[in-house]
């Protein structure tokens, strides 16, 4: 920055080092003054500005590239400022990460940052601020579903029906959790081996077959439980649980 005691990288690194790693102002001054570079906190917290202000259209530009997405993900959590709640917000793609720090934690955010109308999918929890994006598909994340369960858990704690269906819902949650470790862990080594990088031609058939043998075991094993507790329903002339 132009007639700046300090670089642009200084201030960069002394920024990074203050809001991403807690570094306070105070010690980041006698850091500076340790190598040679005397500056005031007051000094030090305006070239932060100035940085800001230098980098607001990359940061703008972050923002156009997540609204032009495919896949929009949302989120927000406390951020405390001199003893004051505020709110972290993060909108994001696969690629590019926008944050913001409000004040509020309500519609207004989310329609200001995004807007009423996302074309494409978000994925996002329960939280009602969300609610103001039209969109073509939202998908919630999998931990908030299980937060979800555990609520009616409090409200229905002595419903047989609902232990039976909350029993198959959180099985098959868990058993996606547990495909996408799989995926995460095997996919690239099976890839390889496509491409001819990896392990040979028969040894990806061996791998693919015993993953099928171990599919068909799981859908076995779901099967004659379904079936034993569908034996056991009628035994007892249970009405049966149809979720729409």
């Amino acid at each position: 920055m132009a007639h700046d005691r300090l670089s642009r990288y200084t201030y960069v690194l002394t920024a990074w080092l203050h809001y991403r790693c807690g570094m306070s102002t105070a010690n980041l001054v006698a850091l500076l003054a340790h190598s040679g570079l005397a500056i005031s906190p007051g000094a030090l917290t305006q070239g932060w500005q100035r940085l800001g202000t230098l980098l607001a259209p990359a940061y703008d530009q972050i923002l156009a590239r997540v609204k032009r997405s495919l896949v929009l993900m949302a989120d927000e959590t406390g951020w405390r400022i001199h003893g004051v709640t505020h709110w972290l917000w993060y909108f994001g793609c696969p690629y590019w990460s926008y944050y913001l720090i409000d004040r509020h934690r309500g519609t207004a955010v989310v329609t200001t940052v995004i807007g009423t109308v996302f074309a494409g999918m978000v994925l996002v929890d329960f939280w009602g601020a969300y609610h103001a994006i039209k969109t073509w598909a939202k998908q919630r994340g999998i931990f908030p579903l299980f937060t979800a369960l555990t609520k009616v858990d409090l409200q229905r704690p002595h419903d047989a029906v609902w232990r039976d269906f909350r029993q198959r819902v959180t099985r098959l949650f868990k058993d996606c959790l547990a495909l996408r470790r799989h995926a995460q862990r095997h996919g690239h080594l099976v890839a390889r081996a496509h491409q001819g990088q990896g392990r040979s031609p028969h040894a990806v058939q061996l791998g693919d077959r015993h993953h099928a043998d171990a599919a068909r075991s799981r859908r076995r094993a779901r099967a004659d439980e379904h079936q034993r507790g569908e034996t056991e329903a009628h035994r007892r002339h249970e009405p049966g649980v149809y979720v729409r």
